[in-house]
């Protein structure tokens, strides 16, 4: 007896097919299945803008100058987390209309200023959680920049480490 009959597979797992089949013939012939009077928002208007490596974490809607994080990730429902895939050159992140250009801006002027990498090499004792810490990084941030599928770490290993502008010997100021 396979998995699914022996009870192993969760429920929603086994109605996943089904109930993707019953939203695909209901949003074919809405009135069919009892949906009247339905009424269809606009699409949103929108432009892409080709970003490349990854930005860091919530820079996609740096408040101040970039429409909300809701829009964004509506907009963008790729993006599973506030960054853009670490393995992907070339990324096209779609922008509210009249927004690619003041992000662009924005990029720019982080990019040139901001961003800077460093080496850090892996002492007796040290983990990713204190080293994250210790650059103000995530540690899910440094797994994906330097590929690591365990936060598990080794002596002498060499870890790259993106270090922002207010980064000064091991604090932010």
């Amino acid at each position: 007896m396979d998995a699914w009959h022996k009870g192993q597979v969760k429920q929603e797992t086994r109605n996943f097919v089904p109930k993707f089949v019953a939203a695909s013939l209901i949003a074919s012939d809405p009135q069919k299945y009892g949906f009247i009077d339905l009424v269809y928002e606009p699409p949103m208007d929108y432009e892409e803008m080709e970003v490349q490596g990854s930005l860091p974490p919530g820079f996609l809607w740096l408040k101040w100058r970039a429409p909300t994080p809701k829009t964004i990730r509506e907009l963008n429902p790729e993006l599973l987390r506030s960054r853009t895939p670490p393995e992907e050159s070339g990324f096209r992140v779609k922008f509210p209309a009249g927004h690619a250009t003041i992000f662009a801006q924005t990029y720019q002027e982080q990019e040139t200023r901001q961003a800077q990498f460093l080496t850090h090499e892996v002492k007796k004792g040290e983990t990713l959680f204190a080293i994250a810490r210790r650059y103000g990084q995530h540690v899910r941030a440094l797994m994906e920049l330097n590929g690591l599928a365990s936060p598990t770490l080794r002596v002498g290993q060499l870890l790259k480490v993106i270090v922002t502008e207010g980064f000064r010997g091991g604090m932010l100021r």
